[in-house]
């Protein structure tokens, strides 16, 4: 049975056996090494997939965040922009009635109730838009403020001269000012419509 020495003669030597053995000792630590380098990867994997992950959800909460103020706007506004709409509308509607209704009266009581009549429905207009102000903006504001303006120098003009008798000067006065505001109506109906698109999302072509 060979001795201790003969073995080491038998693979070379001590010296070849230390190589060895070093050699071994070097596979196992970059062994090590590389496991070690695994598994810390796979950890800063996972904490940037967390990261990742608690990213992505708070900027889901904010999108739904957003989605929801956005959406509350466009409904408040869509509102405010009906309100105020049918106001004007039926304000318009109501002193292109007045100027028919002086010429074929001859009650100066009944000239007085039907103007006192706009003069009350300028004021309730007068009201939903300044009470709407703060909700939409200053572009919208100044076209409805003008349109209000222009009809309360229609109905301001019209008492001033319903003792007159004279048809033409009537018609002159009432069409000086509603013809401005009928214009400022399609001003208006543009921009709304771009509001209401603009907060929806929607780009006009």
């Amino acid at each position: 049975m060979p001795t201790f020495f003969q073995f080491l003669e038998l693979y070379g030597g001590l010296s070849a056996v230390v190589i060895a053995l070093n050699v071994a000792a070097y596979k196992l630590y970059f062994l090590n090494q590389k496991v070690n380098l695994e598994k810390a990867k796979d950890r800063e994997i996972s904490k940037l997939k967390a990261d990742l992950d608690a990213s992505n959800l708070m900027l889901e909460k904010s999108l739904e965040k957003i989605a929801h103020v956005d959406q509350s706007r466009f409904d408040k506004e869509f509102d405010i922009y009906q309100k105020v709409w049918e106001s004007l509308t039926k304000l318009n509607m109501e002193a292109e009635q007045l100027q028919y209704k002086l010429k074929s009266s001859d009650s100066m009581e009944e000239k007085d109730k039907d103007i006192l009549n706009l003069f009350h429905s300028i004021m309730t207009t007068s009201e939903t838009i300044h009470t709407s102000t703060p909700f939409y903006p200053k572009s919208i504001h100044k076209i409805t403020t003008l349109i209000l303006s222009q009809l309360q120098d229609y109905i301001r003009n019209v008492s001033t001269i319903r003792d007159d008798g004279s048809e033409k000067l009537l018609s002159w006065t009432s069409d000086h000012s509603r013809v401005y505001a009928k214009s400022n109506y399609n001003e208006l109906e543009v921009a709304i419509k771009e509001r209401l698109d603009s907060l929806s999302g929607v780009k006009n072509v």
